[in-house]
């Protein structure tokens, strides 16, 4: 698909054919491979802003939202900036309670073919602490509880790692994990990280920082889209995990077909 500048320079080149001249700018370029983007044949990009979200839609109309023991989700109204807002919540019954938004098809993502960008904006409502205990997780996993057996993923507990995001791979339950060096909170963040396409390296972004990279036991066996899960160990109060938006992007070396 030919596209040209609406300004058309009538300067003439300088001379030098190593820089980039007026007749450079007036020439007609193209976007290169814009007939496969554009059916998705070697990328996909999915963003889910969450509005009209319901436990029975899900996110993106596959992560269905889930409870155990109680658990549940909320929708909250909108704050600046912030629209769209579901809330996975424990309940206020157990201490198991549990709520993750989840693709229950644990094993829909297969890295080591494609490269992978996974991202999601969020925020703790109330921290954990001894009386009112539970973990967050949010990446990819083939569990709908626990670590699970194959994962990439943000994690926190608040007697875990002094109640800083810790990142990890788990490959047939064998976990490298990092700490980010980042202290929960319960303000809005951006957590991100990026599965290069042969799967041997995952770096893991804070707000758009890097917080480090993990280069063993990324799993290449079947795993799942887990936007968030919110899952209690101590205390019957309930705990909220507050979802704005998620996304990821898949990049194929090659065209599907």
């Amino acid at each position: 698909m030919p596209i040209t500048h609406p300004f058309v320079s009538t300067v003439t080149d300088a001379g030098d054919p190593d820089e980039v001249g007026p007749d450079e700018w007036n020439d007609e370029h193209s976007l290169p491979d814009m007939d496969e983007l554009a059916v998705g044949l070697t990328r996909t990009v999915v963003f889910d802003d969450l509005f009209g979200v319901s436990a029975a839609h899900g996110l993106n109309g596959f992560c269905a939202i889930t409870g155990s023991s109680g658990g549940g989700s909320q929708v909250f109204a909108a704050e600046a900036t912030h629209w769209g807002i579901v809330s996975l919540f424990t309940g206020n019954t157990s201490a198991a309670g549990t709520s993750r938004a989840f693709n229950a098809n644990t094993t829909s993502v297969q890295l080591g073919s494609a490269s992978l960008r996974f991202g999601i904006i969020a925020k703790i409502h109330t921290l954990s602490d001894s009386s009112q205990r539970f973990t967050i997780r949010s990446g990819l996993s083939d569990a709908n509880s626990g670590d699970g057996t194959n994962a990439v993923f943000f994690r926190y507990a608040d007697d875990v790692n002094s109640g800083k995001w810790a990142a990890a791979c788990r490959s047939g339950a064998t976990e490298t994990s990092i700490d980010t060096g980042v202290t929960a909170d319960t303000n809005w963040h951006r957590w991100e990280f990026v599965v290069d396409s042969a799967a041997t390296e995952v770096e893991f972004f804070i707000d758009g920082t890097s917080v480090g990279t993990i280069t063993s036991n990324i799993p290449t066996g079947g795993t799942s889209f887990l936007p968030g899960m919110i899952q209690k160990s101590v205390g019957t109060s309930g705990r909220n995990f507050h979802i704005d938006a998620y996304w990821y992007v898949i990049t194929f070396a090659s065209s599907r077909v």
